[in-house]
This record gives C-alpha cells, structure tokens and sequence, in this order.
C-alpha cells in the first residue's frame, strides 16, 4: 500500500474539504496553516504531505499518485494502528467493531463484535477501516460480567457491597457494605444497590475502606473493644496490629480477636482519649489534691496556687 508521502488529493469541492480535515484530525496529522485545506478549496489546489506537515500546492510537484479522501484514510491507518486499538471496520455495507490485531496483505486483522453479538473466539478479515470506535462500542468488547453472591463489588469509586442476594433480573443486589452516602448497611433487607455499575473490588480497595469504616467507628490506638468472635474478648487495640484477612471474604482482627467479620462489626467500649483530654485530667488532678490540702490546713487555696507556681 502506498505511503502518506507519496500520494496527494485534490481539494475540488467543500464535501472534500470537510473529510480530509476530519480524517487528518482523526489521526492527529499536523497541518502546515491552519487555513491551508480552505485555501486549497479556493485556489483548486491539491494537499500533500511534505517535510512532515500536510501542505498545499498549485500542481502535484513532487511526481505523486492521486487518491481520494477515503484511500488516505486508510494509508493513515495503517501508520497509526496499534495492536489493540477498538476501531468500527467494514465489509461491503456491513459494519463491525474490531480489536486491531494485524495486517494480511489489505486486510485488517481483529476480534469482533455484530449487531450485538459474543465477541469471536477468531480473528476475522475485514476490507477497511471505517473510523475509531465510540466509548460504548468499546464496552461491546468487554462485556460486564454477571454479578456473583459471595463476593465484593465496588461502583463509582464509592460504594461497596458484599453481595448475599440478586435479584432475579439482577439489577439489584443485597447485602452489607458502604452506600454512596458514605453510610454502612447491614445486611438486614432494608437497603438494596443498584448493580448498573458494580463491578468487583479489588483486595485493596475492600481493605481501605474496612479500614476506614472502622476508624469512623472509634477503632484507634487504644481502643477497648468487645470482639465478634475469638478467645479473647476485651482488649487494647494497638492500631499498627489491626490486619485484614480475606477469610470470609474479608475482615479485620486483633490479636486473637475479629474487629469486623461476616458483616458484624465489634462494639467500642472504651475510646483511647485524646492527649487534651488526659492533660486536662491531669489538670483536674492535680487542682483537687492541692484543694484537698488546703483544706486541711485551713490555707486559702488561691493563695497556695500562687505559692507554688
């Protein structure tokens, strides 16, 4: 097949114009002015590719070969396709959407998809390319796999549910987990997510946002709590030794105790308190012994505290 460099178009009426700047935009090729094509398209001139820009010209200067609008299209793909491109390609009158695989001889090689059906198992041969392929045609080629009990799905980068029930056309879906408001649902029936845009999380994003919830729910260094389950059932919390476990599909322990596991959560009995809150007891402490003393020897306790500062 020819090369961009060695063929030129003329540009003989507005219909011309408007595809050969479409084209060029489609691959991103540089043109030499910006009203180089329009110009052409006044002066009847020809478009060709020279020291690395699509220029105009009064005649064909450096002995090319003419072609039409749509050949240059598919010269441009040939240096432009990489493997793995979603590109729309067509035989005759009938359309596919392709996964670019490779050339054979004039054809173009790739995985497809029609009017709606499985993806081939096969590379098909398709006669030419036709333009890139939209977002939703893309999502033709990676179709959505149905959802699953038993597993973690995440959707918009907020939500997250175990999933314990489908329902039967498998738009919804039941279970425990964190809403888009940020909320946690039990696993109770009476909160149910939409699965249009579910797909299942990773270990790492069911881990961080565990991770999360438990620290909304006071889960800090400190921390006294009564687990869900364990041989140990009141303990301090050191934050750095809270571990998450994919037993279960995914909890959160202690020592030998489960902070979080098969959608219960432990119950914080005690929160640690904060440095201000024990440096004001300590405050408090130290003001009533010295109350207490004042007492005693019938001193004003006003002027014992300034004694001792």
């Amino acid at each position: 097949m020819l090369k961009k460099n060695e063929v030129y178009v003329t540009v003989d009426s507005p219909k011309v114009a408007k595809k050969l700047k479409k084209v060029l935009d489609m691959f991103g090729e540089k043109v030499f002015s910006s009203d180089g094509i329009d110009d052409a398209l006044r002066k009847g001139w020809v478009m060709e590719f020279y020291m690395g820009d699509w220029c105009n010209n009064s005649y064909n200067s450096h002995d090319k070969t003419k072609v039409t609008v749509s050949e240059i299209k598919q010269i441009l793909f040939r240096e432009h396709a990489k493997k793995g491109d979603v590109v729309v390609c067509g035989i005759d009158r009938h359309r596919w959407v392709v996964k670019f695989d490779g050339f054979l001889n004039d054809g173009i090689l790739g995985y497809y998809v029609h009017n709606g059906d499985k993806v081939s198992e096969e590379t098909g041969c398709f006669d030419k390319f036709i333009r890139y392929a939209t977002e939703e045609e893309k999502a033709l080629l990676n179709p959505v796999k149905e959802l699953e009990t038993g597993k973690w799905y995440s959707g918009n980068g907020e939500k997250l549910i175990f999933v314990s029930e489908l329902s039967e056309c498998g738009e919804l879906a039941r279970g425990y987990g964190i809403g888009a408001n940020g909320n946690w649902y039990d696993d109770d029936g009476s909160y149910s997510w939409l699965t249009c845009d579910l797909k299942e999380a990773t270990k790492e994003e069911v881990e961080t946002a565990l991770r999360k919830e438990a620290e909304k729910r006071g889960f800090v260094k400190g921390s006294v709590f009564q687990g869900v389950a364990g041989a140990e059932k009141d303990m301090r919390i050191p934050i750095e030794e809270i571990i998450f476990d994919v037993y279960k599909g995914g909890g959160l322990y202690s020592r030998n105790s489960w902070v979080f596991l098969d959608g219960k959560w432990a119950d914080v009995i005690e929160q640690e308190k904060t440095l201000e809150q024990r440096v004001k007891e300590l405050e408090d402490f130290i003001y009533g012994k010295k109350e207490f003393i004042a007492n005693i020897k019938g001193e004003d306790l006003q002027l014992v505290l300034e004694r001792k500062k």
